[in-house]
């Protein structure tokens, strides 16, 4: 009879482990919204590209919340290969929202993923630009310049020196 008792409380313990795991993978560091809990009933996302597009659907639907919630769970998956672009659009949806901090905090994250990730460093140079740091806004800007010339095969060697201002 006890070994029941003692089978049963085990599995108990082991549901509940389990069950916390599973919330766990969620990062709420980049989150600021409804309670996660109210957001969805659905079955987590299976894949990376799943979580994108229940975002992406979410968004269209303005369902901002719901975005935000998939899109930072899409970056739970291990070897994600869109991480600098989900992160810069829930950078996107702070600057929408007026939240500078997780804004700035998200397109971070994206070039920590991928230094020349062009849109998270134009953010960043409005972002400081705006706060009224604007060398370090220009640098943001001048990393971008530089980021789109190797996208275009060009040569990426634009500096604050060889930069001229129209009179």
């Amino acid at each position: 009879m006890w070994i029941k008792k003692y089978v049963i409380i085990s599995l108990l313990v082991l549901t509940a482990c389990a069950t916390n795991e599973q919330a766990s993978d969620f990062d709420s560091s980049l989150y600021s919204g409804k309670p996660v809990e109210s957001l969805t009933n659905d079955e987590p996302p299976k894949t990376e590209e799943e979580a994108i597009s229940r975002g992406d659907i979410a968004l269209t639907n303005k369902n901002v919340d719901l975005a935000l919630y998939e899109y930072i769970r899409s970056l739970s998956f291990p070897n994600a290969v869109h991480k600098d672009k989900t992160l810069y659009t829930v950078g996107r949806i702070h600057l929408a929202r007026e939240n500078y901090e997780l804004a700035d905090k998200a397109f971070r994250a994206s070039l920590a993923e991928n230094p020349d990730n062009i849109g998270s460093l134009q953010e960043l140079g409005t972002l400081y630009t705006k706060r009224g740091e604007k060398d370090v806004g220009k640098s943001y800007y001048i990393r971008a310049l530089n980021a789109d010339q190797i996208r275009m095969k060009g040569n990426p060697n634009i500096t604050n020196d060889n930069i001229t201002a129209e009179t």
